[in-house]
C-alpha cells in the first residue's frame, strides 16, 4: 500500500494519490486488503486537522462517493473506510467544528453532509451517537438552508 512511512509532509500525497485513483473500488479494495491500508488512511486523515486541509485534500475524498461502493459486499466496504476515518472522532470533531465555524468551502461542505449521511446509515449502534448528537440539527438546518443544490439535498 504505502513503500514509504506515513509522515506529516507526504499524507498530502498519500491522500491525493487515492482520489487520483481512476476506479475508486479498487482502489478502496486495495486499501482494505492490504495490512495497513484502513490505518494508513486514518493516519493520513487525520495529520493535519486544520480548514484550509479539509478545503482542499480532506475534501477531495469525494472518491468514496462513487455509487459503485456503495453496493459492494452490500455496503460494508465503504462503511469499514468511514468507520475508521472517524473512529475515534477525532477527525470527524474537527471537521464537524469547521464546518459550525463556517470555514468550509462548499466542496467540503458537501463532503461534511455526505460523510454525516453515511455516519448516520450505520448499524444504528454504530450510527446513535451522530444522529443524536447535540449539533445535528445545527448541521442539518445549515446543510438543508444551503444555497447549493447538492448539499441541500444531502441533508
Amino acid at each position: 500500500m504505502l513503500k514509504n512511512e506515513l509522515t506529516l509532509h507526504n499524507a498530502g500525497h498519500f491522500l491525493e494519490a487515492i482520489c487520483a485513483q481512476p476506479d475508486p473500488a479498487a482502489c478502496v479494495d486495495k486499501i482494505i486488503a492490504s495490512k495497513s491500508g484502513l490505518l494508513t488512511l486514518q493516519q493520513a486523515v487525520r495529520c493535519k486537522l486544520s480548514p484550509q486541509v479539509f478545503n482542499g485534500q480532506a475534501s477531495d475524498l469525494t472518491f468514496l462517493q462513487a455509487p459503485d461502493l456503495q453496493i459492494i459486499h452490500g455496503g460494508t466496504y465503504l462503511n469499514d473506510v468511514v468507520t475508521k476515518i472517524i473512529q475515534p472522532p477525532i477527525f470527524w470533531d474537527v471537521f464537524r467544528a469547521a464546518f459550525l465555524n463556517q470555514h468550509l468551502t462548499e466542496k467540503a461542505q458537501l463532503s461534511l453532509g455526505w460523510l454525516l449521511l453515511q455516519l448516520c446509515c450505520l448499524s444504528t449502534d454504530a450510527s446513535i451517537q451522530y444522529r443524536h448528537h447535540p449539533d445535528m440539527s445545527i448541521i442539518l438546518n445549515s446543510l438543508s438552508s444551503s444555497a447549493s443544490l447538492p448539499i441541500k439535498s444531502i441533508a
